[in-house]
């Protein structure tokens, strides 16, 4: 039920199942997190379909689906606050590709980033030895904190 709110087409609701699939997630173990991690990639993936007219504008159903997938990999980010497992470092990647994408995909994948940074600021000295020199630039390029900010 949880995954299928994700999909809702209510920013809100969408939100409010992140959070509750976070918590799901961070209690029931991760002996499935790769098929959450294939279906939530995939759907994030997804290309935009414009509408045909004047005014091509995205259609409501791919960017709501494309949405599901930004909160699901969003909710499973979320739901290792302070270390980082295997599955993860691809993971943040995907999520932080979507910094550039139209709202609320964008909010979501930048409130998404800046909970990492701020959960895993402290020991990032020695977690960032679990990511690979290409997955640490791609994130540290879009949404690194900045000192002098």
């Amino acid at each position: 039920i949880v995954i299928s709110l994700l999909n809702d087409q209510q920013v809100e609701v969408g939100e409010a199942a992140k959070q509750a699939f976070s918590s799901l997630i961070r209690s029931t173990g991760t002996n499935i997190i790769d098929t959450y991690i294939d279906t939530f990639m995939s759907a994030a993936s997804q290309k935009f379909s414009n509408r045909k007219g004047p005014k091509s504008k995205v259609s409501e159903e791919s960017l709501t689906t494309r949405h599901m997938g930004i909160l699901g990999l969003a909710a499973l980010v979320e739901s290792q606050p302070y270390g980082i497992p295997t599955w993860l470092p691809p993971v943040v990647v995907a999520v932080s590709e979507h910094l550039t994408d139209p709202h609320p995909l964008k909010k979501t994948a930048s409130d998404c980033m800046k909970e990492f940074w701020r959960t895993h600021q402290d020991e990032w000295i020695f977690e960032k030895q679990k990511f690979t020199q290409e997955q640490i630039d791609a994130i540290t390029q879009t949404t690194a904190p900045s000192y002098f900010a």
